[in-house]
């Protein structure tokens, strides 16, 4: 996450805020969130903070194939057929011990055989089940939550549907669901999402910022780490020069389909971020703007999403962000932003969506995160001055989702843009809330019915380059502004938040001296700083909605 900091400047003056917050009294969590009925906390990990992560094995395999929701042959060896029923696209996790570490995915509508052990845990019941091979898996023994387990004969064959169960559905790899909420607040009124705009996710749900391409290495590793703390979706760049760099329509797909297949055994969901040119597609060698002909960038999104669709054998990639940013010139090949530009993005967002659904239409397209920003020049433009720009154009049909970027500075999650006015001259962007102000705009220009995702949010620990410094919080004011982050969304976004994409799993061959390392919640080469403790202690303690 950059945020456009040239606004700290204007604002502020750049240092005026370097202490941050210590000393200060640290917002807490809250009241502890009752554990969701849906889903167990993981098992206890003891001192995560000082230990690197033991190595581990390989991702779970996936189970069944998905596309194929019908309950599997009844077992032959005198035991009960069990199959999975309730849990929507989630499917039902597979877990070491009742409400301990996740082992495997079950998908929506597949027969398990019952081993005949029940437990209690977690306030639920568990029945211990085996998994049947398939695709090369091989079968797991384990143990999962019994209230979505239903005698064979009474399973018919299910549609997995394209929104996600509401309140008191699923218990799958996406961790927690949402329980009832209040109606959101503020400038951000109580919606009713619409499902024919796409996957519906719960309030929230929980994903991660990685980087698993070109690093194999530690793939697994960082897999494993989010089936830890229990997040179902992974956020990666898949650049387009690195896929099609060498021609038009010449594509290099091996690396792309490594780290798809991954997450698929994993059970990860990914949303794919889709940017960064070839050299062929614009002649200027611009780090990262659009191509010269949109048509270039659109075939590249529709080839994209056909390979790795629904049902597709080499793995599903389930949403897509068309471009990243592109309110900041240095976004946008250095072209001055304004109205004009606006509507150049559009026109790129509109050919990418119809592309995209033409390959695949239960992909989800999210619109381009914006960066938040007080900024109002060539070089930069406000994020809702933009937004609002974007519909002007006519965006609105061409997004399922709206990507948002949130960034909490030096402030709690429960700060108000309110609040980051009072304190910055009129600006409103220096809290984690802005995007209800977001939101505001989607409401008057008759959008409610859609989401926000967050699709890269969080807190810097950055003392050493001077143009972060000044909103860094300490290590453990990161971890507890995370999850009070998440507790925020739950109690006052839903139904219109979606997943929220934390910033950041580090890239393993990051430095200090990288503005981006500072954001992680651990350290390039796997151990964990405070801010995973305290999430790994918040999924023990129930205490993530």
């Amino acid at each position: 996450m950059r945020p456009d900091n040239r606004s700290a400047g204007r604002w502020l003056g750049v240092g005026v805020l370097a202490a941050g917050l210590v000393g200060c009294g640290l917002i807490g969590p809250g009241a502890p969130t009752p554990t969701s009925p849906e889903v167990p906390s993981p098992a206890p990990i003891s001192s995560p903070t000082a230990t690197p992560f033991p190595p581990a094995a390989s991702p779970s395999p996936p189970l069944s194939s998905p596309a194929s929701p019908s309950p599997s042959p009844a077992a032959t060896d005198g035991r009960t057929t069990l199959a999975v029923l309730g849990t929507g696209r989630d499917g039902l996790a597979v877990r070491r011990e009742p409400g301990g570490e996740q082992i495997g995915l079950v998908p929506e509508g597949q027969a398990v055989t019952d081993l005949g052990e029940e437990r209690a845990a977690a306030g639920r019941a568990w029945r211990r089940v085996r998994v049947p091979a398939s695709a090369g898996a091989p079968s797991i023994e384990g143990w999962a939550a019994a209230e979505f387990l239903v005698p064979a004969s009474a399973a018919s064959p299910l549609a997995v549907p394209t929104a996600a169960p509401g309140p008191g559905a699923a218990a799958g790899a996406a961790g927690p669901s949402a329980g009832s909420a209040p109606p959101a607040t503020g400038a951000a009124p109580a919606a009713t999402i619409d499902p024919r705009h796409g996957y519906v996710a719960r309030s929230p749900e929980y994903g991660l910022n990685v980087f698993l391409a070109g690093n194999a290495a530690t793939t697994a590793r960082d897999l494993v780490l989010l089936n830890r703390i229990e997040f179902g979706w992974q956020k990666s760049l898949f650049q387009w020069r690195q896929i099609e760099g060498a021609g038009k329509g010449v594509f290099d797909w091996r690396d792309s389909d490594r780290v798809v297949a991954a997450s698929r055994q994993a059970g990860i969901k990914i949303i794919a971020r889709l940017d960064f040119q070839p050299g062929w597609a614009r002649a200027d060698g611009a780090s990262n703007g659009p191509p010269s002909e949109f048509r270039h960038y659109a075939d590249f999104v529709r080839a994209f999403v056909q390979r790795y669709r629904s049902g597709s054998p080499l793995g599903t990639v389930h949403a897509v962000e068309i471009w990243n940013e592109p309110n900041l010139a240095r976004e946008w090949g250095g072209a001055r932003i304004d109205a004009d530009q606006a509507a150049d993005y559009v026109r790129l967002l509109a050919l990418a969506y119809d592309a995209a659904k033409s390959a695949d239409p239960s992909v989800t397209v999210v619109s381009a995160g914006l960066s938040p920003t007080c900024t109002d020049d060539a070089q930069a433009r406000p994020d809702d001055v933009y937004l609002q720009w974007m519909y002007d154009a006519g965006a609105q049909p061409y997004f399922d989702v709206l990507g948002a970027h949130g960034a909490g500075y030096d402030k709690p999650p429960d700060a108000s843009p309110d609040d980051s006015a009072a304190r910055h001259n009129g600006c409103r962007v220096f809290a984690f809330r802005r995007v209800e102000d977001l939101r505001a705009v989607m409401v008057r220009n008759g959008d409610a019915a859609k989401q926000v995702w967050l699709l890269e949010f969080g807190w810097t620990t950055d003392r050493q380059n001077p143009a972060y410094a000044w909103h860094a919080v300490s290590p453990e004011a990161q971890g507890e502004y995370i999850v009070a982050a998440y507790q925020w969304a739950h109690r006052h976004w839903s139904p219109w938040i979606g997943v929220m994409a934390l910033w950041n799993l580090p890239d393993p061959n990051w430095g200090r001296d990288r503005e981006e390392y500072w954001w992680g919640i651990a350290n390039p080469d796997g151990s964990a700083r405070p801010a995973l403790a305290r999430l790994l202690a918040a999924r023990r303690d129930g205490q993530l909605p």
